[in-house]
């Protein structure tokens, strides 16, 4: 059994799966004998990136210099450049980053979606404004879903995805209010309204403590 004094918890791997720090292992007595060598796991991880980053620019010079050679501005390859940015993102900073949690995983490269969607948006100028007015509110409709499944699947720590329902209602509350679809707003705020409800309902006093404790708000004495 290995400990990990970062989290507290005891857990039956070298690496802490929650913040994938080095647990120090325990003796039959329960004593803590030392930290096991988590270097060869850092390192791919940081192979990995370089060899997409060099990957990735190497590309990027190829792309760019074949669009300059055939027109005389920059077109076509600067929508691979942003995509070849989005992967670099999504891949190396979230996927191979240490986030513990699979769903703020996603949920950050939800994010990174629509900043990519947005610049697509503002750079083709083709039907100009349909990232604000299709994709924010689809894609917040999407996080309300998957916020859905984890929230059931993982109930016994529902509390995790409160803040991400609240911050879900807020967004689809901006996108109603800068001009987005008026169903898929309505419908973006709706769901996740609910889904918040319900939780803090169902949750009892885990979930108001948990509000509690994220806002800072202290109980009267």
């Amino acid at each position: 059994m290995y400990h990990c004094k970062n989290c507290g918890v005891d857990v039956d791997s070298e690496v802490c799966p929650l913040c994938h720090s080095a647990t120090k292992k325990e003796n039959d007595e329960g004593i803590l004998t030392g930290y096991p060598s988590v270097k060869a796991k850092v390192s791919k991880r940081g192979i990995a990136k370089k060899m997409y980053l060099v990957l990735a620019l190497l590309i990027s010079f190829i792309l760019l210099a074949v669009d300059l050679h055939f027109s005389s501005n920059l077109s076509w390859s600067v929508v691979c450049l942003a995509t070849i940015f989005l992967g670099y993102i999504i891949i190396m900073h979230i996927f191979l980053n240490s986030l513990p949690s699979v769903f703020a995983k996603i949920s950050k490269s939800m994010g990174a979606l629509f900043l990519y969607l947005l610049f697509l948006d503002w750079f083709l100028k083709v039907n100009s404004g349909w990232s604000i007015l299709y994709a924010m509110p689809i894609l917040l409709i999407i996080e309300t879903v998957i916020n859905f499944f984890f929230t059931v699947i993982n109930h016994k720590n529902f509390q995790n995805y409160m803040i991400a329902q609240l911050l879900t209602t807020i967004l689809g509350i901006v996108s109603f209010s800068i001009g987005s679809n008026f169903y898929l707003s309505l419908i973006a705020i709706v769901l996740s309204l609910l889904l918040f409800l319900s939780t803090l309902l169902f949750g009892g006093l885990k979930g108001t403590s948990e509000i509690k404790r994220r806002f800072h708000i202290n109980p009267e004495e």
